[in-house]
């Protein structure tokens, strides 16, 4: 938190990637009306935005204080361009394992022996002294590393990084001043049965992320991120929901 504030501070983050801090709430709606409207939500005068008769719940999850957020995008885009300016490469591949340098051979064009060996699907091996895995849902998979089973120092611990891939849509409402507010909301009484749980974050430029409609983990992550799963009316089933519980959100253009 206190890191992405620096970052924020040191390279105009607010503008480049819409940062900012926020608050967070979980709710609770019920999409054919409150059994028990939720008494406080005359108090939460933030949050009237959402149509409060549909609201059975209101718990304030996070605060300015430690919550924000950014674009993630615009965000990766921005810090990997620093990144460069300063002589940082590029360099595209799969790596297919990690070994401690002692147990490979050396690379002769590099003057000093260095602490790992980046074994690439290609064949090329790449020389370190530091790897930072840094691959969202599929960073579990360096358990299967060399790296990790050579050392006697400890006992290779389960990485407990799993990925469920969702939907998204993205929308432009015709109220472009939504408050810095980050829902994350449970919703019941819709007509695809059972509960949905989806998330709602506006964004500085107008624009307003929904995300929701998880697929099975056994469908995710695929191995190729680029291999697209997509649920048969997903995306229609989340603007809908988001339709009912938001008449600043409702008739929003799909971006």
């Amino acid at each position: 938190f206190d890191l992405h504030e620096q970052l924020a501070i040191k390279h105009d983050g607010a503008r480049r990637w819409q940062y900012r801090k926020v608050d967070t709430y979980i709710v609770q709606l019920n999409m054919n009306g409150a059994i028990n409207p939720h008494s406080k939500i005359a108090d939460q005068e933030p949050l009237d935005w959402v149509r409060r008769e549909l609201v059975e719940g209101i718990d304030q999850m996070g605060a300015t204080d430690n919550t924000a957020q950014v674009s993630p995008l615009e965000f990766t885009e921005s810090i990997f361009f620093e990144a460069q300016s300063r002589g940082v490469e590029l360099k595209l591949g799969t790596v297919v394992d990690v070994v401690a340098s002692t147990d490979s051979p050396h690379c002769s064009g590099e003057p000093v022996r260095r602490k790992y060996t980046i074994h690439l699907k290609d064949g090329e091996l790449l020389f370190a002294d530091k790897v930072v895995v840094a691959c969202g849902a599929w960073s579990g998979a360096v358990q299967q590393w060399r790296v990790l089973k050579q050392r006697h120092d400890f006992s290779p611990p389960a990485i407990p990084i799993l990925g469920l891939r969702a939907h998204s849509i993205v929308l432009r409402p015709r109220r472009q001043d939504l408050p810095p507010h980050c829902l994350f909301v449970e919703v019941s009484g819709t007509p695809y049965g059972g509960e949905d749980a989806i998330e709602v974050y506006p964004r500085t430029n107008g624009t307003v992320y929904i995300c929701g409609e998880a697929l099975e983990p056994e469908d995710t992550p695929p191995e190729d991120p680029r291999n697209s799963i997509v649920k048969p009316g997903a995306c229609e089933q989340l603007l809908n929901i988001v339709f009912q519980m938001s008449d600043d959100i409702k008739g929003a253009e799909v971006l």
